[in-house]
């Protein structure tokens, strides 16, 4: 028997095998079965069958891409992997390391925001302190103070923990922006480093202020980050320090699991990597009850209580901010983004303004003074004085996925199909002073809109943070508001199955 010749057989045929089994547990089992919302993102969407010629060539690359990430067996083969390389104390994702049986997180933005690689320059300095001269501003209209607070990261709380490579190597962003920066705009900021670096001395392997596996604070830290905001708005408002429950004052159970913030799901690496924290809370209980606002927003609410109303503009930090404040408070609105309007002013008259923002943000800048994404009413647009339009031209016009777009003669004909990715990019032209950037467009059918904007840097691109407006069949009108700047950049517009046609793509100042 040539048993060189039987082995390869008994290879080849293991490889075929494998794959088969592969390919049918991608093709047969339903995307439902597939944990893709542990890895915090949307599930890879099969290509569709190509109706035109040119589409053609783009179906092999659409295959390979899909392929490789509904691939049969993945989860199995990524939580292998990371298991090894956490033990081997080497990076288990994309940008989060492993060392010490912690886990951080490191994006490139996280790590030049840290360690001072990239310096906040006079002239980007300038631009910040006047967004936040208008957030103050727009917060004055309406009677309320306005401050900004900087959560830090758990890598800055720790640094004695990080890898070397990973530590501050000069003046942070951070640092720069808490005083340099808020010296120049005038503005109260409060930087809570200071305040969970002197926490972190009362940890234990088991009680610790940030979740090893995770990026946020525990219960503890938690509280420690609320009492000295709430101290810190009283400093501020001139009043006396209100009465907090102190560390020893604070009701701790016993360990119990805490799952909600580890990166244990996107690893794939749940009931291996796991930690269990106590809680923290007020003796007797907290006093509010909340009532939900929908997608992104909370609020917590005691009807009977003497304390100012505070809306809170915050990235993930809010909801673990959010119940300490709401002790002294008698509402506490959490609007999960860093949008502030004037419409969401007048309608919630506020006492207090806070941006609650993690430091690693820092490296594109504080929060846009902007609204969402409204409808425009006829009056308003009336009111309005037209600056400048967008040209709707092939050469200020792309697309991006299967998004299409044909000239016809009311506008720009538009069509986006089922991959909520697919979008119509619009080149903007510049502008200097804070405008609405109003689009009007006939929509076939009754819609979801998503509108982003993007900046000519990285600076300005704000991570495309976008906004979700509703949309009727017909006419309508949509605005977005953009913050004072030079304001050159893109407007990405992306819907699922979205057939419209855009008449008009402008700048408008609005008569207030």
């Amino acid at each position: 028997m040539d048993w060189s010749r039987w082995h390869a057989g008994l290879l080849s045929s293991a490889m075929v095998a494998v794959w088969l089994a592969m390919g049918a547990d991608a093709v047969l089992r339903p995307p439902s079965q597939r944990d893709w919302a542990a890895e915090r993102r949307p599930a890879p969407v099969a290509p569709q069958m190509p109706h035109q010629a040119a589409d053609w060539s783009r179906l092999p690359a659409k295959l390979e891409s899909w392929w490789s990430d509904a691939l049969g067996g993945r989860e199995c083969l990524l939580r292998g992997r990371a298991m090894l390389r956490v033990s081997l104390d080497l990076s288990p994702g994309a940008w989060i390391e492993s060392a010490d049986d912690w886990l951080w997180y490191q994006t490139p933005e996280a790590l030049s925001a840290r360690r001072g690689t990239r310096p906040i320059s006079p002239a980007e300095a300038a631009r910040q302190a006047g967004t936040l001269k208008a957030a103050r501003a727009l917060c004055e209209r309406v009677g309320a103070r306005y401050g900004y607070v900087i959560c830090p990261d758990k890598e800055t709380v720790h640094a004695d923990r990080v890898p070397a490579a990973t530590q501050a190597l000069g003046p942070t962003r951070r640092e720069v922006f808490a005083s340099e920066v808020a010296a120049l705009a005038g503005v109260a900021v409060l930087d809570l480093t200071p305040a969970l670096r002197d926490e972190a001395t009362y940890d234990t392997p088991s009680d610790p202020v940030y979740f090893r596996l995770g990026t946020h604070w525990t219960p503890r830290g938690s509280w420690r980050a609320g009492v000295v905001t709430l101290t810190w708005m009283a400093e501020q408002a001139g009043v006396a320090a209100p009465a907090l429950p102190t560390r020893d004052q604070l009701w701790r159970p016993a360990l119990a699991p805490q799952h909600h913030d580890s990166w244990a799901g996107p690893l794939h690496l749940e009931g291996w990597l796991h930690e269990a924290v106590p809680d923290a809370a007020p003796q007797g209980g907290w006093t509010w009850h909340i009532e939900s606002e929908g997608a992104g927003t909370q609020r917590f609410v005691r009807r009977e209580a003497q304390g100012p109303k505070i809306i809170l503009c915050a990235d993930s930090f809010g909801p673990y901010l959010a119940p300490w404040l709401a002790l002294q408070a008698r509402e506490v609105l959490v609007i999960a983004a860093p949008s502030l309007s004037l419409e969401l002013l007048e309608e919630e008259r506020p006492d207090w303004v806070l941006h609650a923002v993690v430091e690693r943000q820092l490296a594109y800048g504080p929060p846009a003074v902007r609204a969402p994404v409204r409808v425009l009413s006829t009056s308003e647009l009336d009111a309005a004085r037209t600056v400048a339009s967008a040209v709707l031209a092939p050469s200020a016009v792309s697309t991006r996925g299967d998004a299409r777009t044909q000239s016809v003669a009311a506008g720009l004909q538009v069509s986006c199909g089922a991959n909520p990715l697919d979008a119509v990019v619009v080149r903007l032209p510049r502008r200097s002073s804070a405008c609405v950037l109003a689009l009007s467009l006939d929509v076939a059918e009754a819609s979801t809109l998503r509108i982003a904007w993007r900046g000519p840097s990285d600076a300005d691109f704000l991570r495309l943070r976008s906004h979700s407006v509703a949309l009727v069949a017909g006419p309508n009108r949509i605005g977005l508001e953009l913050p004072a700047g030079e304001l050159q950049g893109e407007v990405l517009l992306t819907a699922k199955d979205l057939r419209a046609v855009i008449h008009h793509v402008e700048w408008r100042e609005f008569v207030r």
